[in-house]
């Protein structure tokens, strides 16, 4: 099985980044998408050459519930799951938000499952008191506390954040495949995983 963990970024900054694991053999792989060029058309033509089963997605996946007249949700700029997690709105984000959105919708037709990840939630989480994340200086501090997470896998380094950050949520991908990620937010307005 292949499985994907995205860091999603603006279309042409070259910031996209899918870490992509073949569950068989325990290998990752990274591929970056580059400046200039269309980050959706990379992951299209990469989806396609690769059909993945499950793809963690770094970046808004629906909008307030306030906006689809969801009973109980009041907040026109976060879902519950973004308060929860201290996560950006998906309305501050919003053409990253509706580039997921539209992308996600592509995914459905080919038997592929598309969670909403946050792997700023995941570091939080596992490493509440380690500093340094995202800082440029300390990216190499970082990589032992990676391999570590996948300690079984055959597992490149990351070049970049945006590098680490796909990991990560190839990570958030691992442990729902796993049963040990945790949920935030209501399915029926949106939820992250982590």
């Amino acid at each position: 099985m292949i499985i994907w963990g995205v860091d999603y970024g603006s279309k042409l900054a070259g910031t996209t980044v899918i870490a992509q694991m073949d569950t068989i053999n325990r290998t990752v792989e990274l591929f970056q998408s580059e400046k200039k060029k269309d980050a959706d058309v990379f992951l299209q033509q990469y989806f396609e050459l690769h059909n993945p089963t499950w793809i963690g997605l770094d970046a808004p996946l629906s909008v307030p519930g306030k906006y689809r007249n969801l009973e109980g949700c009041d907040d026109f700029m976060f879902r519950q799951c973004d308060r929860a997690l201290n996560a950006m709105s998906p309305m501050f984000l919003g053409g990253l938000t509706a580039r997921a959105m539209r992308l996600t919708e592509s995914f459905k037709g080919a038997d592929c499952q598309v969670l909403e990840v946050y792997p700023g939630g995941l570091v939080k989480e596992l490493f509440p008191d380690v500093v340094g994340y995202k800082q440029k200086e300390s990216l190499e501090k970082w990589i032992p506390i990676l391999q570590n997470i996948f300690s079984d896998t055959n597992l490149p380094d990351p070049m970049n954040w945006h590098q680490f950050d796909a990991l990560l949520a190839l990570n958030c991908v691992t442990r729902y495949l796993n049963g040990q990620s945790k949920a935030y937010g209501s399915p029926v307005e949106g939820q992250i995983f982590i």
